[in-house]
């Protein structure tokens, strides 16, 4: 990892016991009246959650699967390298796709990955898309990650 760490803590200054606490979830939704939406969650502790809704408010799909620690930890150290912290409030209200980096101590960091988006967003975008294809292969050719 190239990510600056002080002995004792991982990615974001938080301390390596304390990593199971931060997530990061990827999520889309449309505009379009009554349609659903589908996110990515993936925890430090290497958790990872997809969920698919196929209209407003209908029933979720869920789908969990599991990153080593490790792997979980270097996505994270992905997304400290890439930035997010800087695009922290850059969110456009007509947001279909965005980021939201949860951190101990309920901050939340959260970017809007809309069109014009910068390469570091969609670096990390395609990180968070690849893990959750390794967690959850049972996801891939079906319809959880068409949107994403």
């Amino acid at each position: 990892m190239t990510t600056e760490t002080r002995p004792g803590t991982g990615p974001f200054g938080v301390p390596w016991e304390a990593l199971p606490e931060v997530a990061v979830v990827l999520s889309y939704r449309s505009f379009k009246p009554g349609a659903g939406g589908q996110s990515i969650l993936l925890r430090g502790d290497g958790g990872v959650r997809l969920v698919r809704t196929l209209r407003y408010r209908g029933p979720e799909e869920v789908v969990e699967g599991r990153l080593s620690p490790e792997l979980a930890a270097r996505v994270l150290a992905l997304v400290e390298e890439e930035q997010l912290l800087a695009f922290d409030g850059c969110l456009d209200h007509d947001a279909t796709r965005t980021l939201r980096l949860l951190l101990p101590g309920d901050r939340e960091v959260v970017a809007d990955l809309g069109a014009g988006t910068g390469a570091e967003l969609e670096r990390i975008h395609g990180a968070l898309k690849m893990a959750a294809l390794v967690a959850c292969p049972e996801a891939v050719g079906r319809t959880f990650l068409t949107n994403l």
